[in-house]
């Protein structure tokens, strides 16, 4: 049926932006994610399109338009909500918290990224559940929680471990690096980093590696 065309095209659209996004071509990826978007309304499919308005706001986010950020993760939780979507629900507060943050609105960060942990964790959803943990150990790095920061980012690298998100794990040890050598620690921090950077390396994400040698 053209329906079910027109919604695998969609989601291959949707896949093909999170890829440019990752790889740093924001303008192909916002063009895919603009075309899926505009295909998963037509066809009604509210889940693919919650999943877009996230990506997008991701990709707003990323390049500095917080207001359309804000406007497409709110879209996308309501959508969540009225689905009854525990795991999409969590997926889009953990967004709003990053969000936030970025905006130096550190309680309310907070508030998203805890709503987000206990989604997670009620889920069982191990993946999403180390996203968090280590969105909140960066947030609370920022403001000098050091300790529990550090406690956090661990938690996180052991699931992206466990999980087999390899990008995930490089990004937890770059930053567990930073507060070890904040923390005085410098060689555990150059050994955190030198695993981050052999990880980017195999995944030949070139934006991580820059970030990780900046500190080597």
């Amino acid at each position: 049926p053209a329906g079910a065309s027109d919604l695998d095209y969609a989601y291959a659209l949707f896949n093909l932006g999170n890829l440019h996004r990752e790889q740093g071509r924001m303008t192909e990826a916002r063009d895919c994610f603009e075309a899926a978007l505009a295909i998963a309304r037509e066809v009604t499919d509210r889940r693919i399109e919650g999943g877009v308005l996230v990506s997008l706001g991701l990709l707003h986010r990323e390049q500095s338009r917080m207001d359309e950020a804000r406007d497409h993760f709110d879209a996308a939780l309501a959508i969540a909500r009225a689905m009854g979507d525990r795991r999409e629900e969590g997926i889009v507060l953990g967004s709003l918290g990053l969000l936030h943050s970025e905006q130096g609105l550190g309680e309310q960060a907070l508030r998203d990224l805890d709503a987000a942990l206990a989604i997670a964790r009620e889920v069982g959803d191990r993946g999403l559940e180390g996203v968090v943990l280590a969105n909140l150990g960066d947030l609370q790095s920022e403001q000098g929680r050091r300790e529990v920061a550090r406690e956090h980012l661990e938690a996180a690298l052991a699931i992206q471990r466990e999980v087999g998100n390899r990008r995930l794990e490089g990004i937890a040890l770059g930053n567990l690096g930073s507060i070890h050598s904040e923390q005085g620690r410098k060689g555990v921090a150059q050994e955190h980093y030198a695993a981050a950077l052999a990880i980017a390396r195999e995944l030949r994400n070139r934006r991580h590696q820059g970030f990780v040698i900046l500190y080597l």
